[in-house]
C-alpha cells in the first residue's frame, strides 16, 4: 500500500464509513436479480467484504447464509459486531481471509460475490482460482471499474492509468468473459448516486476532519489531497467511467 504513514492515513480515512467503494442497495439488488434457479437459502461467499455494507444488503435480498472475508481484521470485527446487533450471526459470518488463497472445500458456494474487490487479483486470475469453490451451476458476481467510452480526455485517462492501468471497457470485459469457462449472464452499470451517498459524501466529511487534525503534517495533507483529487475527477469525468456489475 505504500509507507506506514500512507497506510495509517488510509485506514483513518476509510474506517467507520458505510462502504469502501461505490455501491448501494438498489445496485446490489439489481445484480442479484439476474440470478435464477437459486436454492431457498443460497450459500454465499462475499470476497473483499470491507465493513460489510453489501454483505448485509445481500443478507436482506437473498435469505442466504453468507461467509464474508477480508484481510483487514478491524473490518471483520466491525462486520461481526453488526451481525450480532442485528441478530444475524447465524446467517452472516465475517472471517479473516486471503482471496488469493481461499481456505474452503470445493463445491461449497452457490454464489461468490465480489463488489469492487476483484481488481486486486485481476479478473482472469480470480475467475480461474475461485471456480472450484462454486457448486455446479453456481454464480460469480463482481463489480469492476470500467471505461464507458473509447475516446477519453487525457487528464482522466492518465489519472486512472497511473492507479489502474488494466482498466478496460464494459464491452472488452464481456468479450473476455465469453472466452472463459463461464457463461455471461448480464451486466448492470451502477448509477452516479452509488458513488456519493454511502461513499464519497462520508469520505469528504472524514477528509475535512482529518485535514484539521493534520494541519501541520505535510505528508499527511498530501495523502488527504490525493484522496480528494479522486472525488474531483469523478465530478468532472463521471460520464467517462464508473462501476459495472458482471454476472
Amino acid at each position: 500500500m505504500g509507507t506506514k504513514k500512507q497506510e495509517q492515513i488510509f485506514f483513518e480515512i476509510h474506517s467507520d464509513i458505510p462502504r469502501e467503494g461505490p455501491g448501494n442497495f438498489e445496485s446490489t439488488k439489481a445484480a442479484f436479480s439476474l440470478l435464477t434457479e437459486l436454492p431457498e437459502k443460497p450459500i454465499i461467499l462475499d470476497i473483499g467484504c470491507g465493513p460489510g455494507k453489501q454483505t448485509f444488503d445481500l443478507a436482506k435480498i437473498s435469505n442466504g447464509i453468507i461467509t464474508a472475508i477480508d484481510n483487514h481484521q478491524p473490518y471483520i470485527d466491525q462486520l461481526n459486531k453488526k451481525a450480532a446487533e442485528l441478530n444475524l450471526s447465524s446467517k452472516v459470518l465475517g472471517m479473516l481471509g486471503d482471496m488469493n488463497n481461499l481456505q474452503f472445500d470445493e463445491n461449497t458456494f452457490d454464489i461468490i460475490w465480489a463488489e469492487g474487490s476483484i481488481y486486486l487479483m485481476g479478473i482472469g486470475k480470480a475467475l480461474s482460482l475461485w471456480k472450484k469453490f462454486l457448486k455446479p451451476n453456481g454464480y460469480i458476481v463482481f463489480s469492476e471499474l470500467c471505461w464507458f467510452k473509447d475516446d477519453r480526455p487525457d487528464e482522466i485517462e492518465n489519472y486512472w492509468h497511473s492507479f489502474y492501468g488494466q482498466m478496460s471497457t464494459i464491452d472488452s470485459i464481456i468479450k473476455f468473459l465469453a472466452n472463459t469457462d463461464y457463461k455471461f449472464i448480464g451486466s448492470y452499470v451502477l448509477p452516479d448516486s452509488s458513488w456519493w451517498n454511502d461513499y464519497y459524501s462520508p469520505l469528504t466529511n472524514r477528509i475535512n476532519t482529518l485535514k484539521k487534525k493534520y494541519s501541520t503534517d505535510k505528508e499527511a495533507l498530501q495523502i488527504l489531497e490525493n484522496e480528494s483529487l479522486e472525488m474531483g475527477m469523478h465530478k468532472k469525468y463521471s460520464a467517462y467511467y464508473g462501476y459495472s456489475f458482471f454476472v
